[in-house]
């Protein structure tokens, strides 16, 4: 074995186990020495994205993608492809994700190969990410043709990204198997960092399923991954993460403790910040806490999630800064993200709030387009009817309506009980009028 290949040996090995400290040292070491090949620039990429270095991550697996493309390997340039495709996703950096995609639609690899089933894989994520699901379900459909010679990991993401993808069809059941079953193949894996990605994945199927307080349980493994496998940036995203679904389930006091230890952490990426802030503002404002809302509070990331590609990162963050703004007296930066917001939704799923701001706040082109937003998907998700009927409930309130305000709360309060929506009953409670009853 020459010391080149040994080198990227060693740093793959320590890779597998999340040991990003040693994969470092060795790509480090191997570099310095002018061995810095595809496969040692691939895993050095990999090592400084799991250590929070995103930006020289992206420098160092640009440089392996070019030298991949340089020497015709496709599948390795498919490799890095891939892996800068979520780099850039962590980043909400819509135009480097939208150059990736374009970059791995155009790999020519033969069908029967790992890598063309990789990059099945990565463009219905992407597809997903911009909020059409039925066209990543589609492509999806299209690469299980070739599962069957797809290795083990592989075929785990496909079972994540496919339960994601039903999740956000409506159908629950069978995306919470899916990613269940990713889960349960990651665990006998040595990759603590797919593992923790997939448990991930598997709590927001959770939630999307109306089953919050599995979510959270999920969560609290993935927590316990992130903080044994020393990941930087993975733990204040999952404590936000977390906090979230704590809020949805009416446990603000706890909310507020996870959203605080998230705030805590100097991790920048954007993926996690722009989270970390959004669930911090919502909370914050639910209990009236200033010293939090001021904590949370970042004038950055309103730009950073209307830059984003991703749908499903628009939604809560921008409806968080939109009742910021209320809160505060910033009646036109309200206006602006919530009519900006609302253009880059393309499916109620990626932001139930938003469209309850624009029932709440917004002109009549914007109601008409959150009204619009919600005839698109599937009635009997029961997330979907729970908010179809406190939607009708709020634009009636708004209108003048009081009896069928009244009415459409009563049911919606039903509906998100099923569901486990704690807080969300509270304020259908306030919409009835019983306000007392709402705040205790």
């Amino acid at each position: 074995m020459n010391r080149s290949h040994r080198g990227s040996s060693v740093a793959a090995d320590a890779l597998s186990t999340s040991d990003y400290e040693t994969a470092l040292a060795a790509c480090e070491t191997a570099i310095a020495h002018g061995r810095a090949g595809h496969e040692m620039l691939l895993s050095y990429g990999k090592a400084l994205t799991i250590a929070g270095k995103t930006a020289e991550a992206i420098r160092q697996l640009e440089r392996a993608w070019h030298l991949a493309a340089s020497a015709n390997d496709l599948e390795a340039a498919a490799d890095t492809l891939d892996w800068l495709s979520w780099l850039a996703w962590i980043e909400l950096d819509g135009k480097r994700v939208r150059r990736y995609a374009r970059s791995l639609l155009q790999l020519r690899l033969p069908k029967a190969s790992n890598e063309a089933f990789h990059i099945a894989i990565r463009h219905a994520t992407r597809v997903l990410q911009l909020g059409d699901a039925r066209g990543a379900l589609e492509l999806l459909d299209e690469a299980e043709n070739v599962s069957r010679i797809a290795d083990i990991d592989a075929f785990s993401t496909y079972l994540t990204v496919k339960g994601d993808v039903q999740a956000a069809l409506g159908e629950t059941d069978v995306a919470i198997h899916h990613a269940a079953l990713g889960v349960e193949i990651a665990r006998k894996r040595p990759d603590r960092y797919e593992l923790w990605r997939k448990l991930i994945y598997l709590a927001w199927v959770l939630h999307a399923s109306a089953r919050p307080r599995e979510a959270f349980d999920v969560l609290t493994e993935a927590v316990e991954i992130a903080r044994s496998t020393r990941l930087t940036w993975e733990t204040p995203l999952t404590l936000a993460r977390k906090a979230y679904v704590a809020f949805i389930v009416g446990e603000l006091p706890k909310a507020a403790a996870l959203v605080d230890e998230a705030l805590a952490s100097n991790a920048q990426q954007r993926w996690m910040h722009v989270q970390r802030s959004a669930v911090g503002l919502m909370v914050g404002l639910a209990i009236g806490d200033e010293e939090l809302q001021r904590r949370a509070f970042d004038e950055r990331v309103p730009q950073y999630v209307l830059d984003s590609a991703d749908a499903y990162a628009i939604g809560p963050a921008a409806a968080a800064y939109h009742d910021y703004y209320r809160a505060i007296g910033r009646a036109s930066d309200a206006a602006r993200i919530l009519n900006e917001g609302l253009q880059r939704l393309s499916s109620p799923d990626c932001g139930w709030q938003l469209l309850e701001a624009a029932v709440l706040h917004g002109d009549r082109a914007e109601v008409a387009r959150a009204e619009a937003l919600l005839m698109k998907f599937p009635r009997h998700h029961p997330i979907m009817a729970a908010h179809r009927l406190f939607f009708e409930a709020v634009a009636a309130s708004r209108f003048g309506d009081a009896a069928t305000a009244e009415r459409f709360a009563g049911e919606a309060q039903s509906s998100f009980e099923m569901c486990g929506w704690s807080f969300a009953v509270a304020r259908c409670v306030e919409l009835a009028g019983r306000v007392g009853e709402a705040r205790r």
